[in-house]
């Protein structure tokens, strides 16, 4: 399993808490890229429940993304494994239909020599073997719940709606079964 649906309620999501967020990251957010922070620069009511009440680490990553680029008539998709081994994907505005995050199988891909990122976050990047990525698996992360995903597996946001979408990547400190766990003990 590479993926998880929770539901927002499981997480003490709230719409208080998302428009909260929208108002706390407005013009924040650089187009197209993910946005290290640390939960504890910024005085939200969300942010302290969900360290208060989850095993969270206070690095975390705010994203505000576009459409993919097309690049001599294909879609240019930025494959990469994160420096964490799992991410918990929160939807703060236009998160839905047209905005995909795919897995691909890692004998699909070659890894690069140069990284992406900066010195505090930096994700391995990879690219297609000449046959192309093979896809292995997609979600969609939508308004109505949070994903867990293994984001130490190849994988890459493929979008092709124009709404700007943005999201919280919150970084979990214990393992994607453990976290699957502790929100579903049965």
């Amino acid at each position: 399993m590479l993926y998880y649906k929770i539901s927002l309620p499981a997480l003490m999501y709230t719409e208080d808490d998302r428009q909260e967020l929208i108002q706390l990251f407005k013009g924040r957010g650089r187009q197209g890229h993910g946005q290290m922070i640390n939960l504890d620069d910024f005085d939200s009511n969300y942010f302290r429940k969900l360290q208060n009440n989850f095993p969270v680490s206070n690095i975390a990553v705010l994203h505000y993304t576009t459409p993919n680029a097309i690049v001599n008539d294909k879609m240019y998709k930025m494959i990469h494994r994160d420096p964490r081994p799992v991410a918990l994907n929160i939807p703060i505005q236009n998160c839905g239909i047209g905005a995909d995050t795919i897995f691909y199988t890692v004998d699909s891909v070659v890894e690069r020599l140069e990284s992406i990122g900066n010195g505090q976050y930096k994700a391995t990047s990879y690219s297609e073997q000449p046959t192309g990525a093979v896809e292995l698996d997609r979600f969609c992360l939508t308004m109505d719940s949070a994903m867990l995903l293994r984001t130490d597996h190849p994988h890459a946001k493929v979008q092709t709606t124009d709404a700007h979408r943005m999201f919280l990547s919150v970084t979990p400190i214990i393992g994607f079964e453990d976290f699957i766990q502790l929100l579903d003990p049965h």
